[in-house]
């Protein structure tokens, strides 16, 4: 099995982060969530995830688009995987504003950034985001843990010169319902790269390995204390059974305040469905809005 770095690599970049100090900890007591454990990735070909963007039906037109729009594929993980960044002209990567996003349920990096772009380029802002599904199995073994999906996004961060808190972080269903773990690496094992995170339409699950472990307060009983949250939901969104994705939203707000976390803003489309967020420009901007107020230039 291939691991995301070596282990060392990794436990030094988490550990190394955890200067931050969350409710519970102290700068010479870090948190038991960064000394876990890495998850083992399955074994995939090197290069062979790239090569599959670049080829199916669902995914070439955007791996095109993606290329023609002057944006960086950028191999990760020991070419296991890849990511996309964009970047606007005269970006300043000490001042500007990157959005981070975590694509969906057996998606894909080049189609989510295909998505992104006219936001991107109306606004000047940044792109990052991660192919962490392995375009094959759909289970869970199938994609990047939140660990490794957060250790990737902040080696490219790094390399881009990314400070704390100049990042929107957002993921959409399957990628909303791992944002929750991704955000808490961010804020108690790494830079705080987060000013906001997103959640779209992918709800918290009490019976995910690492929320169950969150909900017996392993982490402190108020892990999230000093995230920031917009929240999103299609109203005729049913994928939720019972009840509506929006129902499991408002599930998530609850379990997200309960743990010490902020909700800036909870959108409800009433007209919208799954993926509705970025169909509906009002959307997206009202979000956008609200996320870039919370970035603050740095000194």
């Amino acid at each position: 099995m291939k691991r995301l770095f070596s282990t060392l690599a990794l436990c030094s970049l988490l550990l190394t982060a955890c200067n931050s100090t969350p409710t519970e900890t102290t700068a010479e007591t870090e948190n038991p969530l960064c000394s876990e454990p890495l998850s083992v990735n399955p074994d995939i070909p090197e290069g062979d995830v790239l090569s599959l963007a670049q080829t199916q039906t669902d995914s070439a037109e955007a791996y095109n688009f993606t290329e023609e729009s002057g944006a960086e594929i950028i191999p990760v993980d020991n070419n296991n995987s890849y990511a996309v960044w964009w970047e606007p002209t005269d970006f300043d990567p000490t001042q500007d504003t990157v959005v981070v996003s975590l694509h969906g349920h057996a998606s894909w990096a080049v189609r989510d950034f295909e998505a992104w772009y006219p936001e991107l380029t109306q606004r000047n802002v940044a792109y990052l985001g991660l192919q962490w599904w392995f375009g094959r199995s759909l289970e869970d073994e199938g994609y990047y843990e939140p660990d490794q999906v957060y250790a990737l996004i902040a080696e490219q961060l790094a390399a881009k010169g990314i400070p704390s808190g100049h990042v929107i972080f957002e993921g959409f269903s399957m990628g909303s319902a791992r944002s929750y773990g991704v955000t808490l690496y961010d804020h108690l094992c790494g830079e705080n790269y987060f000013a906001v995170s997103i959640a779209n339409s992918g709800p918290w699950e009490d019976e995910y390995a690492l929320y169950k472990k969150v909900l017996t307060k392993a982490y402190g009983s108020r892990p999230f204390e000093g995230t920031h949250w917009i929240l999103f939901c299609g109203e005729q969104d049913p994928k939720e059974k019972p009840g509506t994705v929006c129902d499991s939203m408002a599930m998530t707000q609850d379990r997200l305040e309960n743990m010490g976390g902020t909700i800036d803003l909870f959108i409800k489309d009433s007209t919208g469905g799954h993926g509705s967020f970025m169909l509906n420009l009002d959307n997206v901007n009202e979000a956008i809005e609200k996320a870039t107020a919370s970035i603050t230039p740095a000194s």
